[in-house]
C-alpha cells in the first residue's frame, strides 16, 4: 500500500498543477522524479544537518540531480500547457496564473510548483498507509468506519475524521522538528532564553503526542497515547484531559500548509472509497517494518502489505 498510495498521490498533485497526471497507478510505475526524490531521502536529511554550511549544501543539491530533474519537469509540463488548446485544458495552478497574466517569474513558478509536487505527494501518501494501517490493525475502529461511509457527503463522515486524525497524531507525516526564527527582541522558552534569529528551534511531535504525561511544560498528555482511539477526537469522556490541541500536523499560524484543505480532501475521498469497496487486514508480521519506521528527514517507506477482498457495499451495516 505504501507505493500504491505514492503513485496516487503523485498523480493528483500533478493533475492539479497542471491538469494531467503521469498516470502512475495505472501503469504501476515510478515517475523518475517520484522514484529519486523518494530514494534521495537519507541524503535530504544530511544536507538539512549542513544547511549552515551553504557551500555544501548547495553542492550536495546540485550532485544529486533532483533538483534539476525537477526544474525540467515543472518546464515541460508548463510549456506543454500553454501548449494544448482551450478546449481541451483542464483548470489548473498553472493555468490559472497563465490566465491571470503569468505574475510570478520561472524562477518562482519553478519553486513553487516543484514544492507543492514533493509536499503535497509525500506527506499525504504517508498519512494515508498510517491511516490504512491502523485500521488494519483495530478491527473494531475499521467496521466503525466503514459502516460510516453511507453518505454522499464525504465531509459529513466524523469518524473516518477522526480515524486520519488519530493516524496523524500516531504518525505525523513529517516526523521533524520545523526550525522557526524568533523575530522579536527574544522569548524565554520553558525556562531558556532564545535570542533574536536564532533558528535551531525545533518541536518535535511524533515524539511529543505519545507521551502519556506532561513531563515538561512544553509536553502535553494523552490517555492511552500509544493506544489507536479515534474516539479521543469524539467527546469520549475517558480522553477528556487529551491536549486534542497540541496536534498539529500541518502546522500552524503563518507558516500553517497551505495545501491541508487539499491534502484533507485527497485522504477523506480516498479512504471512504477504499472502505466502501473493500475489506482489509494485515497479519501481525507484515505489520513490524512500518513499526520499526525510521524517518531521515521525511519517513523513510516501510513496506505495508494489507491483505485486501471486494466487498458488498450493502453489508456495511451488518
Amino acid at each position: 500500500m505504501t507505493q500504491w498510495f505514492q503513485w496516487l498521490t503523485f498523480d493528483m498533485v500533478v493533475d492539479v498543477c497542471w491538469g494531467e497526471s503521469f498516470d502512475c497507478v495505472s501503469k504501476q510505475e515510478s515517475h523518475p522524479c517520484l522514484a529519486l526524490s523518494m530514494d534521495m531521502v537519507s541524503l535530504s536529511c544530511f544536507v538539512v544537518f549542513v544547511a549552515w554550511w551553504k557551500g555544501l549544501k548547495d553542492l550536495l543539491v546540485r550532485l544529486s540531480g533532483v533538483e534539476g530533474l525537477f526544474v525540467r519537469l515543472v518546464r515541460s509540463k508548463c510549456e506543454r500547457n500553454v501548449a494544448s488548446s482551450a478546449s481541451s485544458k483542464k483548470s489548473s495552478i498553472y493555468s490559472n496564473l497563465h490566465a491571470a497574466g503569468d505574475p510570478l517569474g520561472p524562477v518562482e513558478v519553478d519553486g513553487n510548483l516543484t514544492a507543492i509536487v514533493i509536499a503535497g505527494s509525500e506527506t499525504t501518501g504517508f498519512a494515508l498507509t498510517a491511516t490504512s494501517y491502523y485500521l488494519a490493525k483495530n478491527p473494531d475502529c475499521f467496521r466503525t468506519a466503514a459502516a460510516e461511509i453511507n453518505d454522499d457527503a464525504v465531509r459529513k463522515l466524523p469518524y473516518l475524521k477522526a480515524t486520519i486524525d488519530e493516524a496523524l497524531r500516531m504518525t505525523p507525516a513529517e516526523p521533524n522538528g520545523l526550525a522557526r526564527q524568533v523575530v522579536v527582541d527574544g522569548l524565554d522558552i520553558a525556562g531558556h532564553h532564545i535570542p533574536k534569529k536564532y533558528t535551531d528551534r525545533a518541536y518535535h511531535t511524533d515524539c511529543d503526542l505519545r507521551l502519556p504525561v506532561c513531563c515538561q511544560s512544553l509536553f502535553v498528555p494523552f490517555s492511552s497515547s500509544k493506544r489507536v482511539s479515534p474516539q479521543r477526537w469524539l467527546g469520549d469522556p475517558e480522553f477528556k484531559d487529551d491536549e486534542l490541541d497540541a496536534v498539529q500536523p500541518f502546522l500552524m499560524g503563518v507558516n500553517v500548509c497551505i495545501g491541508r484543505g487539499l491534502a484533507w480532501m485527497e485522504m477523506r475521498l480516498t479512504l471512504a472509497r477504499l472502505l466502501w469497496e473493500f475489506d482489509w487486514t494485515i497479519n501481525e508480521a507484515d505489520g513490524e517494518a512500518f513499526e520499526r519506521s525510521k524517518a531521515w528527514h521525511v519517513w523513510m517507506k516501510s513496506p505495508v502489505h494489507l491483505q485486501v477482498s471486494k466487498r458488498d457495499p450493502r453489508s456495511l451495516g451488518a
